[in-house]
């Protein structure tokens, strides 16, 4: 998820807050979930390097796989149809 994604999540439920009157949210802080990028002819990157917990790095076609599930979870739900 990227850091507007979070943020967008963040500012609904702060506003949502903000309108009940009941505004004591904490501010907005990121959490970096690694990056996947795919490259072509069936390879790709993933990098979790960065993270918090669990620290990863992958190439090739099991990165690709990776990408690819997490292209089709957010492509296909039922709020994109």
């Amino acid at each position: 998820m990227t850091v507007a994604n979070q943020q967008a999540k963040y500012v609904t439920k702060k506003l949502n807050k903000t309108i009940k009157g009941k505004d004591h949210s904490e501010p907005f802080v990121f959490h970096n979930m690694g990056s996947l990028a795919y490259l072509g002819d069936w390879q790709a990157v993933y990098d979790r390097t960065k993270t918090e917990h669990v620290q990863t790095k992958e190439a090739g076609r099991l990165a690709w796989l990776l990408w690819r599930s997490a292209y089709f979870t957010r492509t296909l739900s039922y709020r994109n149809k």
